[in-house]
């Protein structure tokens, strides 16, 4: 209740009432993003939900309003990736901030919102299976160009590989390529890990041998540095499954089972999905064909349990394969 008192104590009168709103809504946002690192994405969405009745008071001001609809877009938009779920709300949320953005006529704020629309949109391809990737590449391309206008380099990075994502979803790759090592750059330039994290993992499908491992070891590395323990299990699914490539089984094994545990303790349910896939690759790999068939069809029926488009037709690739014999 002291901490509660002294958050709440230090001003007075109509100003004091602004301040402890917009230091209350920091708060909420602050914890809301730790739940977020942390893989508890119920309470993370939970506690911006609740929170979001206070938007409606009058004493709230608009900058503090985006502020905090900023932070909910961007929890949400990537908790859309990992469940499939809260499109909708998504949406309202998106268009609220950019209607703020507007008003405040700030333009790293609308840089921001665009390019959290357009991180949707190239989501709920992946969700849907929609084919309309260039509508998400258009709006993701616009947002990359205002967020340099507005010299904002440290998000920047991180714009550009979705665009990228875009061009290799159209296959074309060269161009994806090209928007990945300049994000690599940006991101190394101005310090933005997580980015720099993103940059490496996707230049993996890009490069082979031993600069393939080290990327994906890399973007790990940086990932377990941020303590962004939410990402984890997809990165060491990524590791495993260059070890596998190399013939190297039991590390490849060791990564997958960190992924499973990981997965499990967060319940990240998509996640075990491409656990199951990857261990049915691996037993496919090592001969044990009926292991790799009954993990193949456990993360089929998890996939389609979860309606995640890109999930079902993963799972349905290495089904066909785990049932294909020599």
């Amino acid at each position: 209740m002291a901490k509660l008192h002294n958050l709440t104590s230090k001003t007075t009168g109509i100003r004091g009432i602004h301040s402890n709103f917009s230091r209350i809504l920091k708060a909420i946002g602050d914890t809301s993003n730790m739940y977020y690192y942390e893989g508890m994405l119920n309470k993370a969405v939970y506690s911006l939900k609740v929170s979001t009745e206070f938007l409606e008071l009058p004493e709230i001001q608009l900058a503090d309003k985006a502020k905090f609809l900023q932070t909910c877009g961007k929890i949400m938009v990537n908790t859309y990736f990992y469940t499939g779920s809260g499109d909708d709300l998504i949406n309202a949320t998106l268009n609220s901030l950019q209607e703020m953005a507007n008003e405040l006529h700030d333009k790293f704020l609308m840089a921001n919102s665009i390019f959290l629309k357009g991180q949707n949109q190239y989501y709920h391809n992946l969700v849907t299976g929609k084919p309309e990737i260039q509508v998400a590449q258009k709006t993701l391309m616009n947002g990359a160009n205002l967020l340099e206008e507005a010299g904002d380099m440290f998000n920047l990075p991180e714009s550009l590989i979705f665009v990228g994502l875009t061009f290799e979803m159209e296959g074309n790759r060269g161009r994806a390529r090209d928007y990945y090592i300049r994000a690599m750059n940006l991101a190394e330039q101005h310090k933005n890990k997580f980015a720099l994290s993103l940059a490496f993992r996707h230049l993996t499908d890009h490069v082979d041998g031993e600069e393939r491992l080290q990327f994906a070891l890399k973007s790990l590395r940086l990932r377990e540095e941020m303590k962004f323990k939410l990402t984890l299990p997809l990165s060491n699914l990524l590791v495993s499954e260059i070890y596998a490539d190399r013939s190297e089984f039991r590390k490849a094994t060791d990564y997958c089972r960190k992924a499973e545990r990981l997965a499990n303790k967060m319940n990240l349910q998509n996640a075990l999905v491409f656990v199951f896939l990857t261990y049915s690759r691996l037993e496919e790999l090592t001969g044990k064909k009926d292991n790799s068939l009954e993990y193949a069809r456990k993360g089929m029926d998890l996939a389609e349990s979860l309606k995640i488009a890109f999930s079902v037709s993963a799972a349905a690739q290495r089904v066909k394969a785990a049932t294909e014999r020599d």
